[in-house]
């Protein structure tokens, strides 16, 4: 039998807001009795598009990732914002950040990003028949190139240790097991 291991939470505090992410304070009080204040990062609910050409070319965006203090090649995709479902939010954002539109979105999976220091969940699509048929419109804070990236390249560049991009790996293994022979994910 499975005790039960939650924690009940007393109460929340915003310590610090962010323009893209929040630190929030849990007050939680354990099985055991215990209690302390448990920090964690709040963040918007995202989706990542792997977005697929008819050509069999990934559309890839390289973009300057602050943190790290390099240009990242990676996947697009962003935030939901209010009202916006994941499916919409996919379409939007792979139109904005590279001007392609798919003939056809699936989704793949959905992944708790850092379970352990923040509540940010992503919701991974692939986007079939790519054609760049959209405007870009990108935020002002951001700039991105976008490339045509064979597969077997990607695949490539991720053994060989170029591509570390945590969101780009998941969506090329969301691809390889979900969507590569045009089935559909879970």
């Amino acid at each position: 039998m499975t005790r039960d291991l939650s924690w009940e939470t007393n109460s929340t505090d915003t310590v610090y807001e962010g323009r893209s992410f929040d630190v929030l304070a849990d007050h939680v009080e354990l099985p055991n009795g215990g209690e302390f204040d448990f920090e964690y990062v709040g963040e918007p609910n995202a989706v990542v598009v792997f977005p697929v050409t008819t050509d069999d070319e990934v559309v890839t965006v390289t973009e300057w990732r602050q943190p790290v203090r390099r240009s990242v090649t990676g996947l697009p995709g962003g935030s939901i914002e209010d009202g916006e479902s994941p499916a919409a939010t996919a379409r939007r954002e792979l139109a904005e950040e590279t001007g392609y539109r798919p003939d056809r979105l699936e989704a793949t999976m959905t992944v708790e990003t850092t379970n352990g220091i923040s509540d940010g969940v992503h919701h991974h699509f692939v986007a079939h028949g790519c054609e760049p048929t959209a405007e870009r419109d990108m935020d002002e804070t951001e700039s991105v190139s976008v490339e045509l990236t064979p597969l077997s390249e990607l695949r490539s560049l991720v053994t060989a240790g170029e591509v570390r991009d945590a969101k780009t790996l998941l969506g090329l293994f969301g691809y390889q097991l979900f969507a590569a022979d045009g089935g559909c994910g879970p």
